[in-house]
């Protein structure tokens, strides 16, 4: 009886590795004969979607708020930003960089584009409010970057700084290196937070210098202010 039995298993066994080895041949033919074709889904659920390039680089990924990564500029994540800004969308150079995107949630919505190894230059952003204020401001801007902000320069410059073991002197060299840096002039325009609509123009120091807007009274006014 266990002769039998034993005998039996094996012919089990033969059968169910036969079965296995015809299975992944299978599998393995429907991939090669559908490898370089289109695929074609009528609903797709991802919680990320990486765009790769041909080099192996990501170029674009998608992403809900725990999966979208921190910033990315010379290879650094920047830690403190991963699952704050999603769910979104990143743009990625050649280099790796992070080079602009769209996010979105309840604090409103945001889409940007970098320069080249520095911070965003043109940007849309609507800001929600609360119940008493549910739109604070909604517009475009121009922040065009200092050459000297490059990421590359300001990683070496932040990293010897970050060395000073005294806290008030490592806070100090952080604002001497910020205050240092060449400043250009910005341009909103927009609603802002006064629920005037018009273009707003700054200076390098970041105060309003023009105004071209229409009051929550419906009044087209123009207006220059000195430093």
């Amino acid at each position: 009886m266990e002769q039998k039995l034993l005998k039996q298993v094996r012919s089990l066994k033969f059968i169910v590795l036969i079965l296995v080895v015809f299975n992944s041949f299978m599998i393995l033919s429907s991939f090669n004969e559908r490898k370089g074709q289109k695929g074609k889904f009528d609903e797709l659920d991802v919680k990320r979607l990486n765009l790769i390039e041909e080099d192996g680089k990501t170029s674009l990924i998608i992403a809900n708020k725990k999966k979208l990564p921190g910033a990315i500029t010379n290879g650094r994540v920047l830690s403190d930003a991963k699952g704050q800004r999603g769910p979104g969308l990143l743009f990625y150079n050649d280099e790796g960089d992070e080079c602009g995107g769209y996010l979105f949630g309840n604090w409103g919505t945001h889409f940007s584009m970098d320069q080249l190894k520095q911070d965003q230059a043109v940007y849309m952003q609507v800001i929600n409010g609360n119940k008493d204020e549910p739109l604070r401001t909604a517009g475009f801007w121009v922040t065009p970057q200092s050459y000297l902000l490059s990421s590359d320069v300001m990683d070496r410059k932040m990293d010897s700084i970050n060395t000073i073991t005294d806290k008030s002197e490592r806070d100090k060299a952080r604002t001497n290196l910020l205050q240092g840096l060449d400043k250009y002039n910005k341009a909103f325009m927009g609603k802002n937070r006064d629920d005037d609509t018009g273009l707003f123009l700054f200076d390098k120091n970041f105060n309003t210098r023009m105004r071209l807007y229409v009051d929550t009274l419906g009044n087209p006014k123009l207006e220059f202010i000195d430093e």
